[in-house]
């Protein structure tokens, strides 16, 4: 994090500087018009959301997360596909989320299909298993 804080695109101070008390926010990094990469290709929407949290009310850890992020979804894309990625995770996979649309867009199984998600590796450590 930067020594004076983060910044709004208006200069303004970031709300969510406390992880476990802000307000709910949606920042749009990438808007309709979208922008284009290195060989000139669109990029699609890019969007930030946190759901608002308070000390003492319950949040619902991850699924009130998808929940707000569906919602801001309906509203400025009603997009197809969601994409949901936490902070402690990355992609070791550039094809991964090829391969995922894939199961959606198989024509036997796509419309039976509303929920990817691959396993999750931890360096170093083992698994739990539940």
């Amino acid at each position: 994090m930067p020594e004076e804080g983060w910044t709004m695109q208006d200069g303004t101070a970031w709300p969510g500087i406390n992880p476990r008390d802000h307000p709910g926010m949606i920042q749009v990094f990438l808007g309709h018009s979208g922008g284009l990469d290195t060989d000139g290709n669109e990029l699609p929407r890019l969007v930030y959301v946190s759901r608002e949290k308070r000390p003492g009310f319950q949040h619902h850890e991850k699924t009130g997360a998808m929940i707000a992020l569906i919602w801001v979804s309906a509203v400025l894309t009603n997009g197809p596909y969601l994409l949901n990625v936490d902070c402690d995770h990355y992609f070791n996979n550039s094809k991964a989320l090829k391969e995922a649309m894939c199961f959606m867009m198989d024509p036997a199984y796509g419309k039976k299909t509303c929920y990817v998600q691959f396993p999750q590796r931890f360096d170093g450590k083992k698994q739990c298993v539940s």
